[in-house]
């Protein structure tokens, strides 16, 4: 980082992302930040209505700069962002096609990854 700021190592700072394939290519090779996914889908069909991006950078697309991140080790991992909606994305078959469900292998996993499941919480103003 610049040694003219407040001097927060790399590891502390997490860029959030929908899903910017290129930006996350940059991000990597320029800043090298710990990254978070906002996922919330498996399936591009439904990761199209969830998350809009999706419909530029399709989830294989997003996976493949995901796996490619720089630096990636168990100490620095990414996190990918989920939120659980009824009936919507929380099946079983979603679960076992998360990207970094343990021990799947293929694909569609991401080898240094954690997952932030939440569940949704409707606000009544």
């Amino acid at each position: 980082m610049d040694p003219e700021g407040i001097a927060i190592s790399r590891r502390k700072i997490t860029l959030s992302t929908s899903g910017v394939v290129p930006e996350i290519y940059r991000t990597g090779e320029e800043i090298g930040v710990m990254l978070a996914i906002s996922l919330h889908a498996v399936r591009d069909e439904l990761r199209d209505m969830l998350v809009p991006i999706n419909k530029k950078y399709p989830l294989k697309e997003l996976l493949e700069a995901c796996r490619k991140y720089p630096s990636l080790s168990n100490a620095r991992r990414i996190t990918f962002e989920y939120v659980m909606l009824k009936d919507v994305n929380d099946s079983p078959a979603d679960a076992r096609r998360h990207p970094c469900r343990d021990g799947l292998p293929g694909p569609v996993a991401v080898r240094h990854g954690r997952r932030r499941l939440s569940p949704w919480t409707e606000v009544h103003s």
